[in-house]
């Protein structure tokens, strides 16, 4: 758990925080011109992690994207709004289920918030520099899937622009492999030099076609330490592997940060780990599996 103070961005830097907030989902993003705004809110409405987080931007903070409708994304919402934040929460235009998401909007909706449903090709108001463009979800909602709660999610890509080269971060929620058939009829749109792994690294998605048409140098997985799922799966990792990400974990590494400025990416985590520590599934087949292992089959086991 973070606990020192991040340093105040320089104006036109953007900085990625994926906070260390359990079995759940938070991200942190912030401009060096002022806005910030946050993903997900993870399962707790106390979590002091998160709390910390958004007081430490407090009216900057502009809106709060919530994934989807399952509460390890959506549970730490009530907290954020007790702090009188945000104004604006922006949803998935899709279907979601489950009576606490119902009531949690309905509480949301009770606080007079900006309540706007977002899909593919949505575009969010950030900073002059910084693009953020709604991927997913399309139309028709994807039906019968694995998790049409998760299939049906928001995917994000936020571009920040420098005079030298633009900085990728693409952020996935828990999206299933339906999703990323979809995603992948515009490749061209999934470049990133960072990828938020979908679904606390589950077997479920990071397929091989996906992963190659990403091809992130940093591959981050949001999960906690000994959680019941068995996250990350190893045959997530060994795909990740296979397309040479460097993988860091909030299980592993606590808060990993990502500050973009001057053209450079720089990466901070809590906790440094041992040398392909972050390759060893937490249970179940796990392996610790090679640093330039090559897996090159393009299905799910």
């Amino acid at each position: 758990m973070r606990t020192a103070p991040l340093p105040a961005l320089p104006p036109g830097a953007f900085r990625y925080r994926q906070l260390d907030i359990g079995q759940g989902d938070a991200a942190l993003l912030e401009s060096g011109d002022g806005p910030a705004a946050l993903v997900d809110t993870g399962p707790d409405p106390r979590a002091e992690t998160l709390l910390r987080a958004v007081r430490g931007v407090g009216r900057r903070l502009a809106w709060v994207l919530v994934t989807h409708g399952h509460s390890d994304h959506h549970g730490g919402l009530e907290g954020v709004l007790a702090l009188g934040l945000p104004e604006r929460l922006i949803i998935p235009a899709a279907p979601v289920e489950g009576a606490e998401w119902a009531r949690t909007l309905a509480f949301v909706r009770g606080t007079g918030a900006d309540v706007v449903e977002a899909s593919r090709g949505t575009k969010l108001t950030f900073a002059a520099n910084v693009n953020v463009e709604v991927l997913a979800p399309s139309s028709p909602p994807i039906e019968r899937s694995r998790s049409d709660v998760n299939a049906n999610g928001i995917v994000v890509r936020v571009d920040h622009m420098h005079a030298d080269r633009t900085h990728r971060f693409l952020l996935t929620g828990d999206a299933e492999l339906p999703t990323e058939a979809r995603l992948l009829e515009r490749p061209e749109a999934l470049r990133a030099d960072v990828l938020k792994v979908a679904h606390h690294g589950s077997s479920f998605s990071s397929s091989l076609r996906f992963l190659e048409a990403v091809a992130p140098t940093y591959a981050v997985i949001s999960a906690a330490e000994g959680n019941d799922y068995g996250h990350p799966h190893a045959a997530a990792l060994e795909r990740l592997l296979g397309v040479d990400a460097r993988i860091l974990r909030t299980d592993l590494n606590g808060e990993v940060v990502f500050t973009s400025g001057n053209g450079t990416l720089e990466v901070q985590v809590d906790a440094e780990v041992p040398d392909a520590a972050e390759a060893v599934a937490p249970r179940g087949d796990d392996r610790n599996l090679p640093r330039r292992h090559r897996w090159k089959h393009h299905g799910e086991r």
